[in-house]
C-alpha cells in the first residue's frame, strides 16, 4: 500500500536542514554586517572573555593616559617657571659683576640696583603666578600632599609619580642684595640661588621628558591591546563572505528541494484519489 509517510519524513528532514542553514546564514550575515566574529559568549566563550579582559586593560590604560597627559601639562608649567627664574637670576649674577666694575659710574650703579630689584620681583612673580588649572605649581605640599599623583601602570599600583615642588626648591631671592659693599658676599648669595634654580630646572625638565616618553609608551600599549582585541573578535570579511555565499546557495537549494518534495507529494496524493 502506497502512503505519504516517506514524503513526510523527507519533507521534515529538508525543513530541519533548511532552518539550520537559515540560522547559520543569518549568523554569518550578522558577522559580516557588524564586523565582529565574536559578539557573545555563545559564539566562542574563550575568545569572548579574553577579548573582554583585553578591552578592560585598554580602558585602564586610556585612563592612565589621561592622567599622564595632565601631569605632563603641569610639568610643562613647572619647566616654564624654572626657565624664567634661571634666566632672571643669570641676569642678576651678571649685574653683580658689572656693579663692582671700577669703571662703572654711580648713576649706572643706581640703575643696576633698580634693575636688580625688578628682577627679584620677576622671580617671585614667576614662582607665585605659575598656575595650571587654577593650581599653583610651586607651593609647600607638606601638609596637603602632592599637587598631582598619577599611576603609571594599571597592573602595578606601586608605580606612581607625584608632583611636589616648593618655592624653596626653586629660588628664594628675597634676601639678595646688590651693593652691600662686599662683592664676594653678593656674588655668593646670587650664585647659590642660581645653582638652586639650575638644579630645579634640570630636575623638572627631566621629569617632563620622562612623562612624555611614558605617554608615548602608554599610547603604544593602547594600540597593541586594541589590535589584539580586534584580532580576537573581528570577523575576517573574506572568509565570512565565502561562508555567506555557500550558505546562501544551500539555503536556496534546500528551498527548491522542499518545493519539489511538496509538489511530488501532492502529485502522488492526487493519483491515489483516482
Amino acid at each position: 500500500m502506497l502512503t505519504s509517510t516517506p514524503f513526510t519524513v523527507t519533507s521534515g528532514r529538508l525543513a530541519a536542514f533548511f532552518k539550520t542553514n537559515e540560522n547559520e546564514l543569518i549568523s554569518t550575515l550578522n558577522r559580516v554586517a557588524s564586523g565582529k566574529r565574536v559578539q557573545s559568549p555563545f559564539d566562542n566563550i574563550t575568545d569572548y572573555f579574553h577579548a573582554k579582559k583585553i578591552n578592560r586593560e585598554s580602558s585602564d590604560y586610556e585612563r592612565i593616559r589621561t592622567e599622564v597627559a595632565e601631569t605632563s601639562a603641569m610639568l610643562d608649567v613647572g619647566v616654564n617657571i624654572g626657565e624664567k627664574v634661571f634666566a632672571n637670576l643669570s641676569k642678576m649674577r651678571q649685574l653683580v659683576d658689572d656693579y663692582y666694575d671700577p669703571n662703572v659710574t654711580q648713576d649706572e650703579k643706581d640703575y643696576m640696583k633698580a634693575e636688580f630689584t625688578q628682577l627679584i620681583d620677576e622671580v617671585n612673580a614667576s614662582i607665585n603666578n605659575g598656575l595650571y588649572d587654577g593650581k599653583k605649581i610651586v607651593q609647600d605640599t607638606s601638609a596637603t600632599g602632592p599637587l598631582k599623583k598619577v599611576y603609571l601602570d594599571s597592573n602595578d599600583l606601586s608605580q606612581t609619580f607625584s608632583i611636589t615642588f616648593t618655592a624653596a626648591q626653586v629660588a628664594n631671592p628675597s634676601m639678595l642684595t646688590l651693593g652691600s659693599g662686599d662683592q664676594n658676599a653678593d656674588i655668593s648669595a646670587v650664585q647659590a640661588e642660581l645653582d638652586k634654580a639650575g638644579s630645579y630646572l634640570a630636575t623638572v625638565s627631566a621629569y617632563a621628558r620622562g612623562i612624555k616618553s611614558h605617554y608615548n609608551i602608554i599610547n603604544q600599549k593602547i594600540e597593541t591591546t586594541r589590535n589584539t582585541g580586534s584580532a580576537i573578535i573581528n570577523a575576517n570579511e573574506s572568509i565570512e563572505m565565502a561562508k555567506a555565499t555557500e550558505r546562501s546557495i544551500r539555503h536556496q537549494s534546500t528551498a527548491a528541494m522542499i518545493a519539489q518534495a511538496n509538489m511530488a507529494r501532492a502529485s502522488v496524493l492526487k493519483l491515489l484519489q483516482f
